[in-house]
């Protein structure tokens, strides 16, 4: 399952924050992604009936009682479920200031020291692994934050796998089929003969002949589509 926009909004935000409390210039690799998924399995990937997201804490931070609050925070609230109930969490005014409580706790809490040191190193999966074997969550979210984190990657790579004269070369054929299609049905109406398979190679192969008459398609000038197309067939 995709990641929500909310969860890679919140991975991102958690990650930038914790790279300027470290003095990173930038946010080390993917790994946002690993908060991102974390976040997911925190707040039903941002679900609006999600407590953590209608209090703005994507990570379900605790309240620090008897410390002072967190920066941004507005209140505290209960929630959880049968296994790990809780009555301090803690509320923030916006995402930006649970997301940076979530960095600030994960920068200064002993028990983290890995998962900085993996942020650190640039590795998304090692980060989910560090997140899983630390005490964020009782019960290390089934050791799986590792496996999610690499699914995203996969999907990521699959995108960047088309480049951009593919991308081109799919526009154009697109509007050549769509030319194409009107053409046929405009002669098969006026009794005229149908245009050979040339007719679709030439729209394909001329980019800007395939605007220009996708453009005339759009006022309906079907007829002027027709000669035009003669001419580049």
């Amino acid at each position: 399952m995709s990641l929500s926009d909310y969860s890679r909004r919140a991975g991102r935000l958690i990650a930038e924050s914790l790279a300027e409390r470290l003095g990173l210039p930038a946010v080390p690799g993917n790994t946002y992604l690993a908060f991102a998924v974390q976040v997911r399995r925190e707040v039903a990937d941002g679900a609006t009936w999600a407590a953590g997201v209608q209090h703005n804490n994507p990570l379900n931070l605790t309240d620090p009682w008897p410390a002072a609050d967190w920066p941004g925070q507005t209140g505290w609230y209960s929630g959880g479920d049968a296994s790990e109930w809780h009555t301090n969490f803690a509320a923030f005014g916006s995402l930006e200031a649970g997301c940076a409580a979530a960095a600030q706790n994960y920068s200064t809490g002993p028990a983290y020291s890995g998962v900085v040191a993996a942020f650190r190193g640039g590795d998304a999966i090692g980060l989910a692994e560090a997140i899983s074997a630390s005490p964020w969550s009782s019960d290390h979210y089934g050791y799986e934050l590792a496996d999610e984190v690499r699914q995203e990657l996969q999907g990521e790579e699959s995108e960047d796998d088309m480049t951009d004269e593919q991308m081109v070369e799919i526009v154009g054929a697109i509007k050549g089929a769509a030319a194409s299609i009107a053409v046929y049905l405009w002669r098969q109406q006026h009794g005229i003969d149908v245009l050979s398979g040339n007719l679709l190679r030439s729209v394909k192969a001329d980019r800007a002949a395939g605007e220009r008459l996708n453009a005339l398609l759009a006022e309906g000038k079907v007829g002027e589509v027709v000669s035009a197309l003669d001419r580049t067939a």
